[in-house]
């Protein structure tokens, strides 16, 4: 568990690294090209989304699941490290039940950390992969964390998203107190056997010449 916070220190804390060069322009699907691991990457690489590969997730999507009413904001960015830099998308959301009482919210939250991507999946192109994790420190250390997948279809305008729960093993100590009372907290996200589709939300433009009232 303490590895998965390491990994998600280190996501964050690369956004401070000191600017640097990034001349090997490479499309950001070629990865899978250099192997499995960043360590064959060429230093000063750029993993970019030369041909918008990215582009269909970006937006507002919205869906429901055990009658809850769930909201995706998906945007794009890019994450740098002293070795690559790669356009990702990011992730924030809300979730309410029917009657509007909000469970979790992210969106428009500038203290809330968004939910970064990492790549496609290798041996599926078309699902994209990303980090997933509780709003608190005590919530992830009790299972509320995992791999969040999407993947667009229906000409982009529908997505199918499902989180895989990190597996875990959870140790009670003789004479300390239990660090999850309650047992495992889940992610509030469907698995993938039962994996969500959401709709996009087309933005309206003013018609040209329209005035407002």
């Amino acid at each position: 568990m303490k590895n998965y916070i390491t990994i998600i220190a280190l996501l964050i804390s690369s956004f401070s690294c000191i600017a640097q060069q990034y001349n090997n322009i490479v499309p950001l699907e070629d990865y899978y090209s250099y192997g499995e691991g960043k360590e064959q990457v060429p230093q000063g690489t750029y993993f970019k989304d030369i041909n918008n590969v990215l582009n269909k997730y970006v937006g507002t999507w919205k869906g429901m699941f055990e009658g809850r009413n769930y909201t995706l904001k998906i945007q794009k960015s890019s994450d740098s490290s002293k070795i690559m830099k790669t356009d990702i998308l990011y992730i924030r959301y809300s979730i309410k039940e029917a009657d509007g009482t909000i469970l979790e919210k992210t969106i428009d939250d500038t203290n809330a950390s968004a939910l970064p991507g990492s790549l496609f999946v290798k041996d599926k192109p078309n699902t994209y992969w990303l980090l997933y994790w509780g709003k608190d420190e005590q919530e992830i250390e009790c299972g509320n964390v995992g791999d969040m997948f999407i993947e667009t279809f229906e000409n982009n305008n529908k997505l199918k998203m499902y989180v895989q729960p990190e597996a875990m093993v959870f140790w009670k100590h003789e004479g300390e107190p239990d660090p999850c009372p309650n047992g495992r907290v889940l992610p509030p996200f469907p698995e993938e056997d039962e994996a969500m589709i959401l709709t996009k939300q087309n933005t309206i433009r003013p018609l040209k010449g329209a005035t407002k009232e």
